[in-house]
């Protein structure tokens, strides 16, 4: 997530997902620094769809905002055919309101994303640390798409210091004002991270 300089909207599944929510990770008062708003202290919800949905799509909006109090990113399920003026739609659905939600067993998380221009500043470089799917590289491999753009020097190699893993790769832009990015640590066609996704926009 991110405060955009322009209007950001990301499209994700096609199908009812089995969860979707804004769950906020940062929960250390250092994270904020706000006595007064407590932000490392507010809850995230959680929807988890109930019945047939239909088709549709999970779409997250982030609003260019030069203040804190304006909340400027939303989540929601648009569906496909949109809603019909005087018509009834019946959603059935279960709201909860906790920290964050479980991650499923096994799945490593990654827990920093940091980037950065390379040295000659033809392409963006990432980095990203992942933690609970141990810190052998052996059988692992970055599974890594990019929209648009040219991706190069990908890794992945043990973060010791973390008993993790850390994948790090670079993108070279080609002229495009838009790159959305998805990277997940796979042993064979098997997940053994979350999916992390990332949209670049150019300056």
């Amino acid at each position: 997530l991110a405060n955009p300089t322009k209007l950001q909207v990301s499209t994700f599944t096609t199908r009812p997902p089995t969860g979707f929510g804004l769950v906020q990770r940062s929960r250390d008062q250092s994270d904020f620094e706000d006595f007064e708003d407590l932000y490392e202290r507010r809850p995230s919800a959680w929807i988890e769809p109930k019945g047939d949905w239909g088709p549709g799509a999970v779409e997250l909006v982030e609003i260019p905002s030069g203040r804190e109090s304006n909340d400027n990113i939303v989540a929601f399920w648009r569906p496909a055919q949109g809603l019909a003026a005087g018509h009834p739609a019946e959603f059935a659905y279960r709201l909860t309101w906790l920290t964050r939600p479980g991650m499923p067993k096994g799945l490593g998380e990654v827990v920093a994303t940091r980037s950065g221009a390379s040295l000659d500043g033809k392409r963006r470089v990432f980095v990203l640390d992942i933690v609970g799917a141990g810190d052998k590289t052996n059988g692992l491999s970055v599974d890594l798409s990019a929209s648009a753009g040219k991706i190069s020097n990908v890794a992945l190699t043990s973060n010791t210091a973390m008993h993790g893993l850390r994948a790090s790769f670079e993108v070279e832009p080609n002229n495009a004002d838009l790159i959305e990015m998805r990277l997940r640590i796979v042993r064979g066609d098997h997940p053994v991270s979350e999916t992390w996704l990332y949209r670049w926009t150019a300056p």
